[in-house]
């Protein structure tokens, strides 16, 4: 019985078929071996040891049905800062996952005047590809690149009142 048998028996109850929970292994061990090297380091920021660590990545029949617990992954994520293995979750669940940037306080005024100038070019240029009720693959492909810099702008916007708001409280 293969590796994915063994992970589809050991996962009939669950939502995704058995290839999707085989790859949650595969990120699992990769997610480790990237961010901390070797299991044992890795247990050393969290609550449970390189044994059970193993457990989590192994396709082995007797382990197809364990994953890391959230909190171990979160340990993991913040000690390392590697969110390889959020991203993957993120994306098999058709979302997105972005890292917040680092707003300051005295960049609120000039994040808030480049973001609406960013805002209105890029609904400028999405009436513009629209005009002929057809947008191209490139024009598409523009449009998601300025949309998805003007999110992380307006990530780093929020941040920036955050870190305004807390100045100012202080």
């Amino acid at each position: 019985m293969s590796a994915v048998d063994e992970i589809e028996l050991a996962t009939s109850v669950r939502r995704f078929g058995a290839a999707v929970y085989a790859e949650i292994k595969a990120e699992t061990r990769g997610f480790i071996e990237r961010a901390f090297g070797r299991q044992r380091t890795a247990g050393s920021v969290t609550r449970v040891k390189q044994q059970t660590l193993s457990k989590y990545g192994s396709t082995a029949p007797e382990h197809a049905g364990r994953f890391m617990p959230i909190d171990v992954l979160l340990d993991l994520t913040d000690e390392s800062g590697d969110l390889s293995l959020l991203r993957f979750l993120a994306n098999e669940l058709d979302c997105l996952l972005v890292q917040l940037p680092k707003g300051e306080a005295d960049e609120l005024t000039d994040s808030t005047i480049r973001s609406s100038q960013d805002f209105a070019d890029m609904l400028s240029e999405i009436l513009q590809a629209r005009s002929d009720q057809n947008i191209t693959e490139a024009e598409g492909r523009a449009i998601l690149k300025k949309i998805r810099t003007l999110m992380l702008d307006l990530a780093g916007m929020a941040e920036a009142v955050r870190a305004a708001t807390a100045r100012d409280e202080a």
